[in-house]
């Protein structure tokens, strides 16, 4: 900052804190959707966090300084969308950040300032209702056992990125931040500290100081697909395929991974549960994959599915995957639990975690919730 910015060692003992905030802003939304690339935030809000600063006998709000420097140094990036009217007072302008790849894929940890004239913790800004407020609610009963989950993020072979993205998860849940929100705009999923954190680290979560047990649907989302196959052959299709029908034989028995894994010829993964959906159900049409084209040699009628909700946009049926498997885990499994008294447990997109104490109840209401869709789930 002093020599690249010419700022002065008074300067930087006073604003340092205001770059570093900038940063964990723009941070915490990475975190909790590390594959979106932009992001904004309330603009107003950082402003009455950050105040104003003098440079040079002129005064300017923080947040544009700051800003400005972190891009000149080639820290973030950020556009501005939209038109302003000064005459008018009218402003449209919206502002997306992006912590550069170069800097992120370094890693990061906790920094404490001494200097902190304006308290920073963030706080929940949007107001929850009905079963999104319940569920946000729940989380503040949430702990996490710190150093085993510390001494198990050590052990686990991770580059420095992804370990910084759980480290920061930790802490968070450690020092109360949940940071929930909810995509209203598109999948109506449920997002907090603990929906992303790495699976080997979530039996350190606590509700009430009590261990969590995990109830877990297997190969959730091609399942749910069985009930779009259902809607496409009764509109299109006289008859079943034996490839559906197969195929649906495998999604409710929980088979499907370990099948498709011994026909592509690789391990069954997490990594490579990841890649079949990139290339067989999240890819576009214009070019297909090995795996794609493996997948329509063995399930041709379910390829050609997977197609006709592609058709208009590749990206329409993993969004339409992901709006059924909210309506299954929170429109129907969460409410009926929050209806029933239970309050020690956590979605986590396909997955419930929840204390012994109501292991049965969450997986009868699991089951039972898939089987109004017509679906039998196979519970891990």
């Amino acid at each position: 900052m002093k020599n690249e910015l010419n700022h002065t060692n008074t300067y930087v003992k006073n604003h340092i804190w205001k770059y570093d905030y900038l940063i964990t802003k723009i941070l915490y939304q990475t975190i909790l959707i590390p594959n979106k690339r932009y992001f904004t935030f309330s603009q107003t809000h950082v402003n009455e966090v950050m105040g104003r600063v003098k440079i040079k006998g002129k005064s300017d709000d923080s947040l544009y300084v700051v800003r400005n420097d972190l891009k000149k140094l080639g820290i973030i990036n950020f556009n501005v969308t939209g038109t302003s009217d000064i005459n008018k007072g009218k402003y449209t302008r919206t502002v997306y950040y992006k912590i550069n790849d170069k800097y992120l894929n370094q890693g990061w940890h906790e920094v404490k300032h001494s200097i902190e004239p304006v308290e920073i913790k963030l706080k929940e800004r949007q107001e929850y209702t009905g079963v999104y407020g319940k569920l946000r609610d729940i989380l503040f009963n949430v702990s996490i056992d710190y150093q085993g989950a510390i001494k198990e993020l050590k052990s686990l072979d991770l580059d420095d990125k992804k370990k910084s993205f759980n480290l920061t998860r930790i802490n968070n849940i450690r020092d109360g931040i949940i940071n929930f929100s909810v995509d209203f705009k598109s999948t109506l999923r449920v997002f907090h500290s603990i929906s992303n954190l790495k699976r080997e680290l979530r039996k350190y979560i606590l509700i009430n100081g009590k261990p969590l047990l995990e109830v877990d649907v297997s190969n959730a989302q091609p399942l749910l697909f069985c009930k779009m196959i259902r809607e496409y052959t009764n509109a299109y299709l006289p008859e079943s395929s034996t490839d559906i029908d197969y195929y649906i034989q495998l999604c409710e028995t929980g088979r499907l991974y370990d099948y498709l894994s011994e026909q592509f010829g690789v391990k069954k993964t997490p990594e490579f549960k990841k890649e079949f959906f990139a290339k067989v159900f999240f890819s576009t049409e214009n070019r297909l994959y090995k795996f794609r084209k493996i997948f329509d040699s063995l399930f041709p009628t379910v390829s050609k599915i997977i197609s006709f909700y592609k058709e208009k946009n590749y990206k329409d049926l993993s969004i339409e995957l992901q709006r059924l498997e909210s309506e299954v885990m929170i429109s129907n499994v969460a409410k009926n639990l929050i209806d029933l008294e239970v309050n020690e447990f956590i979605t986590i997109h396909d997955a419930i975690y929840c204390t012994n104490e109501f292991y049965n109840v969450v997986r009868a209401e699991v089951i039972s919730s898939f089987h109004n869709f017509g679906l039998n789930a196979n519970i891990k």
